[in-house]
C-alpha cells in the first residue's frame, strides 16, 4: 500500500534509534524516561480533503483528531500526560470553528487527563490538524507479543462502523435505531479502565486500519496466525440490519470499517476469566473473538464451519479502503 511504502523508503534514508524500544513497525514511538518510566509518543493528521465525512462539525474534527493520537497512546499501555496541536487554518475559515474544534479537543482531554500542551497555528489552503500525544508508562504493551495459546480480545464489536460509512458515503437514509455519532466522536478505554487489563496483555493494536488490516499487523509482528471467529466479532444487532438491506457483514466488518479505534489484543489463555471478571469489575465492553496459532495470517471461521482467509487490506491513509 502507499502508505507503508512511503514508510519503508523513508527509513531506508535515517538510521533507527537503538534506544527506541518498540522500532519502526509500530503505531508509537517509545523512549526510556528515567530509570522505571517509559515515554509513549504518538501523532496524527486530520486532513479535510481526505478524512471529511458528511455531516462532521468542527467539534466533531476537534475530539476526533485527539482521540486519533490518544488511542495508540493508551492501547499501548501509556497513561495521558498532554497534546500539542498543530491547525492549518484557510482564510475562509471563522474564528468560531477554530474554537468549536478546540472545544471537541478539550473534552477528550476533560475525559482521558489530558493537558494541551501547546501547539502551533499555520495559514494553509484547506483546513488540517496534527496532533501529538504523549503518555507515560511503566510497561509498554507491544505488536509482537502473541503466542500460540492466546485469546484474541476486543473492546468493541464489528460493523458498526463500517455500516455507518456506507449510509454516509452514498447519502442513505439510516435504519431505524441506528445512531451514527460515534463516528464522528469515537470513544476509547480510559487509561484508568484499561489500566486494569496491562498485566495481562501480551501484544495490541488499535483497529483505526479495519479490523482486517489491524489484526494482519499483530499477526505479521508476532509471527503467529490469529483465528477469530463470524460467529463471536460481529455486532448482532448491526448484522441483522446488513442482512435485511442485502450487504454482507462480514466483509464489512473486515474490509470496509476504520477509525473505530476499538482495542484489539491478546491474553495468555489462562488469564482469560481475569480479563472477563476485571471487564465487568470496571464496567467496559470486552469480548472474546478467537484464539492465536501456530503459523501466520489471519483467519475466520465462518457459521458454516470452514477456515477462511482473512487478507491484507483495510483503510489505509489517502486510499480509503485498499480493496
Amino acid at each position: 500500500t502507499m502508505e507503508f511504502k512511503i514508510i519503508e523508503e523513508i527509513w531506508k534514508i535515517f538510521k533507527r534509534d537503538p534506544k527506541e524500544l518498540l522500532g519502526i513497525d509500530d503505531s508509537v514511538a517509545v523512549k526510556l524516561f528515567g530509570k522505571e518510566n517509559i515515554l509513549v509518543m504518538n501523532v496524527d493528521t486530520f486532513d479535510e480533503t481526505t478524512d471529511w465525512l458528511p455531516g462532521l462539525s468542527f467539534y466533531d474534527v476537534g475530539w476526533k483528531s485527539t482521540i486519533s493520537s490518544l488511542s495508540d497512546v493508551v492501547v499501548k499501555g501509556g497513561k495521558p500526560l498532554g497534546c500539542l496541536v498543530s491547525l492549518g487554518i484557510p482564510n475562509t475559515l471563522s474564528t468560531e470553528s477554530i474554537r468549536e474544534f478546540y472545544l471537541g479537543v478539550r473534552d477528550v482531554c476533560k475525559e482521558h487527563g489530558l493537558r494541551l500542551w501547546g501547539g502551533d497555528l499555520n495559514e494553509s489552503k484547506v483546513f488540517y490538524a496534527s496532533v501529538v500525544s504523549v503518555g507515560l508508562a511503566k510497561k509498554v504493551i507491544p505488536r509482537n507479543g502473541a503466542k500460540p495459546g492466546d485469546v484474541v480480545f476486543s473492546t468493541g464489536l464489528f460493523s458498526i462502523n463500517s455500516l455507518a460509512y456506507k449510509i454516509l458515503l452514498n447519502g442513505l437514509s439510516p435504519p431505524d435505531r441506528f445512531n451514527i455519532d460515534h463516528v464522528y466522536r469515537p470513544k476509547i478505554p480510559t487509561f484508568q479502565k484499561w489500566s486494569n487489563f496491562l498485566s495481562y496483555i501480551t501484544s495490541s493494536i488499535d483497529s483505526s486500519d479495519g479490523l482486517a488490516l489491524s489484526l494482519n499487523l499483530l499477526a505479521k509482528a508476532s509471527k503467529v496466525k490469529i483465528v477469530i471467529d463470524e460467529e463471536l466479532v460481529l455486532d448482532p444487532f448491526f448484522k441483522e440490519i446488513c442482512e435485511k438491506i442485502g450487504l454482507d457483514p462480514l466483509r464489512l466488518a473486515l474490509y470496509e470499517g476504520g477509525e473505530e479505534y476499538t482495542f484489539l489484543f491478546t491474553v495468555h489463555n489462562e488469564y482469560e476469566k481475569n480479563v472477563l471478571k476485571e471487564a465487568e469489575a470496571v464496567d467496559l465492553e470486552v469480548y472474546k473473538i478467537g484464539y492465536v496459532d501456530q503459523g501466520e495470517g489471519v483467519w475466520v471461521k465462518r457459521r458454516e464451519g470452514k477456515i477462511e482467509k482473512v487478507h491484507e487490506r483495510g483503510w489505509i491513509q489517502g486510499e480509503r479502503w485498499g480493496l
